[in-house]
């Protein structure tokens, strides 16, 4: 049974907040999914890209990550998959409520 909400790091080039951006996690209170052989499940990733004129936490604008990592709880299994070239994320690393994170496996 996989159930819970995965954790996703985006990493990319140096920018004021760093290399890596750790995405929120929200809990969307799905049940979870018992996976037979062969099967799948997934989790939504929401990204809030930059638009002309703004800027995330401190000063970060036009940042494009190369990859995402998503890792289990103990960070001892990591699946990493090349980012879309050119979509951009408005890093919100000091945010309280960010416009990008990953939900919960369905």
């Amino acid at each position: 049974m996989l159930r819970g909400v995965p954790g996703v790091d985006l990493h990319g080039p140096n920018d004021p907040n760093g290399p890596v951006y750790s995405l929120y996690r929200k809990d969307t209170g799905a049940p979870g999914v018992t996976l037979r052989p062969g099967a799948s499940a997934s989790a939504r990733l929401v990204v809030l890209s930059d638009s002309p004129g703004s800027f995330g936490s401190f000063g970060s604008t036009n940042w494009v990550p190369n990859a995402a990592r998503h890792h289990s709880a103990r960070r001892d299994h990591q699946l990493t998959v090349p980012w879309p070239a050119g979509l951009t994320v408005s890093r919100q690393d000091a945010a309280t409520h960010p416009g990008t994170w990953v939900e919960s496996v369905s």
